[in-house]
C-alpha cells in the first residue's frame, strides 16, 4: 500500500480488471430479495384468456393448472370436480406456481373482477393491509370440519342452504364483523375497499361462515392442498358468497363483470392463485420469521421512496447543467438515502409523522452535506414554482442522531469516484475492491468539502469534467485516500488468473469422475 501523495500513476495498468469476478464483497453483493407486494395484477390483455377449464362431474379428465386452454369468459361452466378426480390430484404434490396466473394470462374484462375478489378474501379472512398475514390452522380445525362432509358437491349445496337461512343473528358472525371493521386503516387502500362494501351484505357472509361452526374464515394455505375437504369448504364459500354481494353491487366501487363471476372455473382460477400462490407465499415467510412480511413492505416502500429521489436530484443536475461525469456517477439510487416513517414532536409542540433520513453506508459526509444543504432545497422550490409540491404530506428531516438504515445487507452503488466514499471506509476495502472502483482511472467527483457547502460556490465547479476536476482538485481531495500500487494491482490479477485456472482445473476433474461413474470404471 501507498499513500496518493506517493509518486503513483493516476490510472492503473491496462488490463488489471479482465480476470476479476464478479462476485466481490462489496460492489458486487446481490441485494436482497422480497417477496412482491401484492399478487399479479391483471395487464392488457385480449378478451380471452389462455386459462384451463374446470373438469365436470361426468368427463373424468384431470386438467392440472399447467396445462391451460383457451377459455371464453362468458362460457357456463359447472366448476364441480369429481371425487374420483380430486383424490387423484392430491395424491400429487401441488407448488404454489402451480396455481399462480400470470399477467398475461388474465383478460382485460375479468380484471375488475378478480380485484374485487381478492378484497373479499381479504375481507372474509380479516386481513386489512398488506402487512396482515394469514392466520395458521390447527389440524383439530380442519379434522372437524373436514369430517362433516364427503363431497365436494355436498358442500357446494350446503353453502347455497346456508345463504339462504342466513337471517338468524350469530353473534360469533357480528363479533368478527365489528372487529374488522375496527381495524380498517384509514391510509390502506385495502381497507378503503373494504369498507366501501355495504354492511348487511358483508355481514351476510360472516353469518355464512358462522352457520357451519367456523369461528373464522381461515383456508390452510400451509398445506398446500386447495382440494382437501376443509378448503373446499373456504373455496365454495368465498366465491358463493363474493357472488351474492357483487349481484347485489357490493363491488361497485371496483366494477365487476357479472358474466366473468358466472364462470366457476375462471373464477375458481383467480382464487387458488390468490390464496394458494401469493397468500400461501405470505403465510409460509412469516412462518419462518415472524415480522419478515411487514418488514419487506416496509423495505420495499423505503426503497421507492430512495428511487425517486435519486431521480429527481438527477433530473436537478440536469436542469443545472452539471456535466455529463458528475451526474453518471451519482445516478444509481444505492448512493442514496432511504428513511423511516416515525413520529415527533414539531416546534409547535404537536405530533407529525415524518420520513427521518437514514444514514448511507460509507457515504462521505461531502456528498450528504451538498445533497441536502444545497441540491434539495433547489429541488423544492423548483417543485412548488411548477406546483408539483402538493402531494407531499410527509418531511424529510435529518434526525437529531444519525442513524443506520434499518435493512441491512443493501448493495454499494459501483459507478462513483473515489471520494464518494469516507476516506476511513475507502481505506478498508480489499485491493481487489479498489481496483473496481480505479478500473477506468482514479477519479473524484467533487472538490473539497469547503466548496461543496454553498450554491455560489458549486457554479464555479459544476460544469468541470473528471480530467478536469482530477487536475485541479486531485491532490488535495485524495491526500486521505490510500490508492493500490502498481506492484499490488499486478499481484492481484496473478491471483485472480491463478484462481480460475485452479477453478477450471476443477472442473475437468469432476467431469472426468463422472464419466468414469457412467462407463462403470
Amino acid at each position: 500500500m501507498s499513500s496518493s501523495n506517493q509518486d503513483v500513476p493516476m490510472a492503473p495498468p491496462p488490463g488489471p480488471l479482465a480476470a476479476l469476478s464478479s462476485s466481490s464483497a462489496v460492489a458486487g453483493q446481490k441485494r436482497r430479495r422480497s417477496p412482491r407486494p401484492g399478487p399479479e395484477e391483471a395487464g392488457p390483455s385480449s378478451a380471452r384468456a389462455v386459462i384451463a377449464p374446470q373438469p365436470t362431474p361426468d368427463s373424468g379428465t384431470d386438467l392440472r393448472p399447467a396445462q391451460r386452454q383457451r377459455l371464453d369468459p362468458g362460457q357456463p361452466s359447472t366448476g364441480l370436480t369429481a371425487p374420483t378426480t380430486a383424490r387423484r390430484m392430491r395424491a400429487t404434490e401441488r407448488r404454489p406456481s402451480d396455481w399462480h396466473i400470470s399477467r398475461k394470462d388474465v383478460p382485460s374484462a375479468a380484471r375488475k373482477t378478480k380485484e374485487a375478489l381478492e378484497v373479499h378474501i381479504r375481507a372474509l379472512w380479516c386481513l386489512p393491509d398488506q402487512n396482515a398475514v394469514p392466520p395458521q390452522v390447527s389440524a383439530e380445525d380442519r379434522n372437524t370440519y373436514a369430517a362433516r362432509f364427503t363431497s365436494e358437491a355436498n358442500i357446494r349445496t350446503s353453502v347455497q342452504d346456508s345463504l339462504n337461512n342466513s337471517g338468524e343473528f350469530m353473534l360469533a358472525a357480528e363479533e368478527r364483523f365489528e372487529s374488522l371493521l375496527s381495524t380498517l386503516s384509514e391510509s390502506s387502500k385495502i381497507s378503503a375497499n373494504i369498507r366501501r362494501i355495504p354492511k348487511p351484505l358483508l355481514l351476510l357472509a360472516f353469518r355464512s361462515i358462522a352457520f357451519f361452526g367456523l369461528l373464522r374464515w381461515a383456508p390452510d394455505v400451509l398445506s398446500k392442498d386447495p382440494e382437501s375437504l376443509y378448503n373446499l369448504l373456504h373455496e365454495h364459500i368465498a366465491l358463493k358468497t363474493f357472488e351474492q354481494i357483487a349481484g347485489a353491487y357490493g363491488y361497485s366501487h371496483i366494477g365487476t363483470n357479472l358474466t366473468v363471476i358466472r364462470d366457476y372455473a375462471l373464477m375458481r382460477k383467480f382464487y387458488r392463485n390468490f390464496v394458494f400462490s401469493y397468500l400461501q407465499g405470505i403465510a409460509k415467510k412469516e412462518a419462518k420469521m415472524p415480522g419478515a412480511v411487514e418488514l419487506s413492505h416496509e423495505r420495499e416502500n423505503a426503497v421507492k421512496r430512495r428511487n425517486e429521489l435519486a431521480g429527481k436530484r438527477d433530473n436537478k443536475f440536469v436542469a443545472e447543467a452539471f456535466h455529463a461525469d458528475f451526474i453518471w456517477s451519482v445516478k444509481e439510487p444505492e448512493g442514496h438515502s432511504d428513511d423511516e416513517c416515525v413520529e415527533i414532536t414539531n416546534a409547535s409542540g404537536e405530533k407529525e409523522f415524518v420520513y427521518e433520513i437514514a444514514e448511507v453506508e460509507g457515504r462521505s459526509t461531502k456528498y450528504t452535506t451538498f445533497y441536502h444543504d444545497v441540491i434539495d432545497p433547489r429541488t423544492r422550490i423548483e417543485q412548488r414554482r411548477r406546483g408539483q409540491h402538493k402531494k407531499q404530506f410527509r418531511r424529510r428531516v435529518v434526525p437529531e442522531e444519525a442513524r443506520p438504515s434499518r435493512f441491512e445487507g443493501e448493495p454499494l452503488p459501483k459507478k462513483v469516484f473515489i471520494d464518494y466514499f469516507e476516506p476511513d471506509f475507502w481505506n478498508n476495502f480489499s485491493i481487489e475492491d479498489k481496483a473496481r472502483y480505479i478500473e477506468n482511472g482514479i477519479y473524484i467527483g467533487m472538490p473539497p468539502a469547503n466548496l461543496c457547502k454553498r450554491w455560489q460556490d458549486v457554479v464555479e465547479w459544476k460544469g468541470l469534467n473528471r480530467d478536469q476536476m482530477k487536475e485541479r482538485y486531485g491532490d488535495e481531495v485524495l491526500r486521505e485516500y490510500t490508492i493500490p500500487t502498481v506492484d499490488e494491482l499486478w499481484q492481484l490479477q496473478q491471483n485472480l488468473v491463478r484462481r480460475e485456472e485452479e477453478a477450471q482445473a476443477a472442473r475437468e476433474r469432476q467431469d472426468e469422475a463422472e464419466v468414469r461413474t457412467q462407463l462403470g470404471e
